[in-house]
């Protein structure tokens, strides 16, 4: 009588699956184990701060390991996924992170499957693992960067506030605050927000004689907006697209999101700290008219609020 056997390829997909899971506890990760059959998610990792706290921030995780799956690219390994596995992880609602882990000298390589499979810059039958990419603790913060989370605690409403009013733009060319573009986007009675590079060029136009320009430091201003937006948790933008178009587009991402609670709570302490009495404070564009005759008053109405927010916090 012939007993079940246990296929050699078993044991080796396991031996990744613990060595990735202890590195990524070393690492002070949390990691959660798929308990049920592999459909080409092995589990789930989240970030966790300095002080031990959970942030939401989660990756998904597809683990491989064997040297059968690593096939020389040059500064890359071509790992080549199946058509189904391409389309799963591509529709995913988690950043998908595939792990290689490489027995012969036992260490992981690891890409961001996800962003790759959404990019148009490339359409490869393989996916690229960066050489470079290997799993450590200086590569701890990298893993969510789709996330856009930093790993540091949620602020309160009055202190997000506060980081929007008194981060500018250090450019004489540019001279507008992470406040002013969050007041400019406000949009749908105030519960979505509205974002695009021309928007921000128009609202620095506005207040500069000798014309704007717009470079890496702006641009950096800009990615720093939307990344404080999605660190704390400010709207729902999904920052894995913005970066598509940020890094390998060299483009601004354009986009309408809804406002979260913590969102809804900036801005009603925007309009508290900031209110005059004015029938246009914290004034904001139906969608689709956020240009118009009207633009220049609710522009105005707009920058005396956030003056008066600089004030409170600056003074």
């Amino acid at each position: 009588m012939t007993l079940p056997q246990v296929d050699t390829t078993y044991f080796q997909e396991r031996a990744g699956v613990i060595r990735v899971a202890g590195m990524l506890n070393t690492m002070r990760l949390l990691w959660r184990e798929t308990p049920n059959a592999d459909v080409g998610i092995d589990g789930q990792v989240e970030l966790v701060d300095d002080s031990g706290s959970t942030t939401g921030a989660t990756i998904a995780a597809q683990i491989k390991a064997g040297a059968s799956y690593f096939r020389d690219g040059g500064d890359f390994w071509k790992y080549y996924p199946s058509d189904r596995h391409r389309m799963y992880w591509e529709i995913y609602p988690l950043p998908v992170v595939l792990f290689m882990h490489n027995p012969d000298d036992d260490v992981v390589y690891w890409v961001d499957t996800r962003r790759q499979l959404r990019g148009d810059q490339r359409r490869e039958p393989y996916i690229a693992v960066p050489k470079t990419q290997t799993l450590s603790v200086i590569s701890r913060d990298a893993l969510f960067e789709s996330c856009g989370s930093p790993g540091a605690g949620l602020a309160t409403p009055d202190l997000a506030l506060r980081h929007l009013a008194l981060t500018r733009s250090k450019s004489p060319t540019f001279p507008i605050s992470h406040l002013d573009i969050f007041l400019e986007g406000l949009t749908d009675v105030g519960r979505k927000l509205f974002f695009s590079a021309g928007m921000c060029w128009d609202l620095a136009e506005a207040r500069v004689d000798d014309g704007v320009s717009m470079g890496g430091p702006e641009q950096k201003f800009l990615d720093d907006f939307v990344r404080y937006l999605v660190s704390e948790s400010l709207a729902f933008v999904d920052y894995s697209d913005f970066l598509i178009d940020f890094h390998d587009r060299q483009l601004i991402a354009t986009f309408l999101v809804p406002l979260t609670s913590r969102g809804r709570a900036v801005r009603d302490l925007c309009r508290e700290i900031g209110s005059s009495g004015s029938p246009r404070g914290i004034t904001e564009a139906p969608v689709g008219l956020m240009d118009g005759d009207h633009l220049p008053l609710r522009r105005r109405a707009n920058q005396e609020i956030a003056d008066r927010v600089v004030r409170h916090f600056a003074g």
